[in-house]
């Protein structure tokens, strides 16, 4: 299967007609997928509580099941996808989905309330018969494999691209709304965000309506006119570039204060967080950051070296 964006036409998941044909797609025998469809005990449900953040309930594929939602997500992250879209697509990030608003001063963003739960079981079949050309069988069996109790997993390798898909009508809607008034729109997942002159509540006004019209609930609308810059995804939009937010910055201080204190067998279990921390920096930032993130990558090697002369 090539690696480069393929049509939709050309995607391993497309008109799939028998579930034989599926298992061969998966490289899995009939049993094993029907009964991955059927157990009830398919899917590890937790709450995480992360620090000054309301508990989220995670839906979690087991192993076996995660292995195939994998393979769906990489079929579907395949297929040529509109610029605006910024999740789920190899070499778009919440960097790239920030970029595009540097320089404007007039934005609004708006959420997508429990989105992953808001996709129904109904709409994923839509999906994969009507989208996919998948037979009416494939089709469900497809879903029963990829849903949770009716919806998508909160903890789904899959969900991302396939909220998406399920709605793309709505999104492809939305940014024609917002290209009419010469605006910016870019979608990560469930945040939409707009800038430029005409993102005004007028346009506000139309995104809501029309998120509401396919049946789901938008929330934490955000407008904002002026010049200091404003937050997209985890990212500070400034009128000249993009930068880490001061939140960012002092968890990073506080990550690497932490690191520099611990001892060889502390450090090899947090080496790759700190790497992970110092290169998000550096690629929004650069500069000295760069610098840092090179430090540690040096120190990553010679830990990972330690560890296989220690085996």
């Amino acid at each position: 299967m090539p690696k480069e964006p393929y049509e939709l036409d050309q995607c391993a998941l497309y008109k799939i007609k028998s579930p034989n044909q599926l298992c061969r797609v998966f490289g899995v025998n009939r049993r094993t997928l029907e009964g991955l469809a059927n157990n009830e005990n398919r899917h590890r449900v937790f709450t995480l509580s992360p620090k000054s953040k309301k508990p989220r309930v995670v839906q979690e594929p087991i192993p076996e099941l995660q292995r195939i939602h994998k393979k769906v997500t990489r079929y579907l992250s395949r297929i040529k996808s509109p610029s605006y879209l910024n999740s789920a697509i190899k070499s778009r990030s919440y960097i790239t989905n920030a970029q595009p608003h540097i320089g404007s001063t007039r934005r609004f963003t708006v959420d997508i309330k429990s989105f992953y739960t808001s996709v129904s079981f109904a709409k994923v079949v839509w999906f994969f018969e009507e989208r996919m050309k998948c037979s009416r069988e494939v089709a469900v069996l497809l879903t029963k494999i990829i849903t949770y109790n009716g919806h998508l997993p909160t903890g789904s390798s899959s969900s991302p691209i396939l909220s998406y898909y399920a709605y793309s009508d709505m999104f492809d809607e939305i940014c024609n709304l917002a290209d009419n008034a010469g605006v910016t729109m870019t979608l990560y997942v469930d945040d939409l965000t707009f800038s430029g002159e005409g993102a005004d509540r007028y346009l506000l006004n139309d995104v809501i309506e029309t998120i509401k019209k396919y049946g789901l609930v938008p929330h934490k609308i955000k407008t904002s006119n002026n010049k200091n810059g404003f937050v997209v995804t985890g990212v500070a939009v400034t009128r000249e570039r993009l930068k880490a937010p001061h939140i960012r910055h002092n968890e990073v201080h506080e990550v690497l204060k932490r690191f520099n204190r611990a001892n060889d067998d502390e450090r090899k279990k947090a080496i790759a967080k700190v790497y992970g921390k110092l290169n998000e920096l550096a690629s929004l930032e650069g500069g000295i950051w760069n610098s840092r993130c090179s430090t540690m990558l040096g120190e990553k090697r010679r830990l990972q070296n330690q560890l296989q002369k220690d085996r």
